[in-house]
C-alpha cells in the first residue's frame, strides 16, 4: 500500500478576516482553505489552530493578532499565520 503524499499548507493565505467576524466564520474560512489542499482535513486531527481564542470575546474577533495554523499527522505539512 502506497502512502498518500503530504500536502504543504505554507502557501495558504487568508486575508478576509476582520475584527467583528465570528469565531465560527473564521474557523470555516480556515477549514475551506485547508480543504483545498487536502479535502479530508479535520481540525485537531490533521492541523491545529492556535491563538484564535485569545482574540475572541463574546464569540467575535475583538482585536487583530496572529493565529497559527500548523499541520500535524501524516497528510499535511507546514503551516501558515492568519
Amino acid at each position: 500500500m502506497q502512502a498518500e503524499p503530504s500536502h504543504n499548507l505554507s502557501d495558504i493565505e487568508i486575508d478576509n478576516v476582520k475584527v467583528g467576524d465570528t469565531k465560527e466564520s473564521v474557523l470555516v474560512k480556515i477549514q475551506e482553505a485547508v480543504r483545498e489542499y487536502y479535502d479530508q482535513a479535520q481540525i485537531d486531527l490533521d492541523y491545529t489552530v492556535k491563538g484564535l481564542d485569545a482574540l475572541v470575546e463574546n464569540n467575535h474577533i475583538k482585536a487583530a493578532g496572529s493565529v497559527h495554523i500548523q499541520a500535524q499527522g501524516k497528510n499535511l505539512t507546514g503551516g501558515f499565520i492568519l
